[in-house]
């Protein structure tokens, strides 16, 4: 299943909204999923660019996703909003991290 990462990133600080999607995509890729990192297949880093440009240059790649993850900042972050809106029009699974535990521990799971 490609499982799509969505999570607040504006707003944070680089390098922690980057190790939260990257210890997410490792432990979706260890549960024998694929995970669809958007600071792996959206515009290349260090160049300036709208929040709607990332919006517009992740969206093939959150259509192409069997699933949305959504990171516990999720409520946060408009575009993450948009993003789960999208997978429920599309009836697709949506997954939410559980909040008791850090990220390295996770598991997916169903449901608020």
């Amino acid at each position: 299943m490609k499982i799509y990462i969505s999570g607040a990133i504006t707003g944070l600080p680089f390098n922690e909204a980057k190790n939260n999607f990257e210890a997410m995509a490792a432990i979706i890729e260890h549960s024998g999923n694929e995970p669809i990192n958007p600071f792996d297949v959206g515009l290349p880093e260090g160049e300036e660019h709208t929040w709607e440009e990332y919006m517009l240059a992740d969206m093939p790649h959150l259509f192409a996703a069997d699933a949305i993850y959504m990171l516990n900042n999720w409520q946060q972050s408009k575009g993450a909003r948009i993003e789960k809106a999208i997978m429920e029009i599309l009836d697709k699974p949506v997954f939410y991290q559980a909040s008791s535990l850090p990220i390295q521990a996770q598991a997916m799971r169903s449901g608020n």
